[in-house]
């Protein structure tokens, strides 16, 4: 029997009943409820549930998603029968009759490896933060990074006064500049020894060290150097600064 709070499914209150294998769909947690809290609704039947790997924008975390996606890969076959994806409040989550592990010996052995390690897959996991600080690089760490680099304002709040630096910086073309901040986030994770890490208790989460990356030039000159050497080579692998 598995573990954890136990739900009822809730006839006819988000969804009129539970998807068979044969139409397949994913169900709103809102069909569920806590069992005893049920208020005047009927439950449909006394089979109970329990949800697991539930993961979104507000709960969860990139575990949860990782083991989400190892669940419905490995227990295709019983999807509909023994569970269901369930979505809601922009999150996803699977929902387990209770006894599942009792009927089906492959859940009860997943459930037996998560139990003794909440990680299912390991690599998935690693896979999916590495794309996800991909595209959190995309969406706004790469921007971050150029805001530090090339501040607009000094620490007093003023405009702080162009540099060579600046103008070399804004002699690059759009397509440029994205490439030249690309190599040199590489090239001072490799000096710092500092990469991006997973923020605990996200999904989508990333931190980027971007301050001990700065940290890492040497001075501004070395920065104007390293921007002459992209500008003529268009890279910065092998640079010996």
């Amino acid at each position: 029997m598995l573990s954890g709070q136990r739900y009822q499914f809730v006839q006819g209150y988000a969804q009129q009943g539970l998807p068979t294998p044969n139409d397949l769909d994913s169900v709103n947690m809102n069909s569920f409820m806590v069992t005893g809290n049920s208020g005047d609704r009927n439950p449909a039947g006394d089979q109970l549930y329990v949800f697991f790997a539930v993961h979104g924008d507000y709960s969860g975390d990139l575990t949860d998603k990782a083991n989400y996606n190892y669940f419905i890969e490995h227990h295709a076959d019983t999807e509909g029968e023994l569970w269901w994806r369930t979505t809601a409040d922009r999150g996803w989550g699977i929902a387990l009759v209770a006894d599942a592990d009792d009927r089906n010996p492959a859940i009860a052995k997943t459930f037996k490896r998560y139990d003794q390690y909440p990680i299912l897959d390991e690599e998935a996991e690693g896979k999916l933060e590495q794309e996800q600080h991909v595209e959190n690089w995309d969406e706004w760490g790469r921007r971050d990074f150029k805001e530090k680099l090339f501040p607009t304002y000094d620490d007093d709040g003023e405009y702080r006064e162009e540099t060579a630096v600046d103008r070399s910086f804004q002699e690059l073309s759009k397509e440029e500049e994205k490439a030249f901040l690309d190599e040199l986030s590489f090239q001072l994770m490799e000096r710092s020894e500092k990469y991006p890490e997973h923020e605990s208790g996200t999904v989508d989460g990333s931190r980027f060290p971007l301050e001990e990356w700065i940290g890492a030039i040497h001075d501004e000159a070395e920065l104007l150097v390293m921007l002459d050497y992209f500008r003529e080579h268009g890279k910065l692998k092998g640079f010996a600064g």
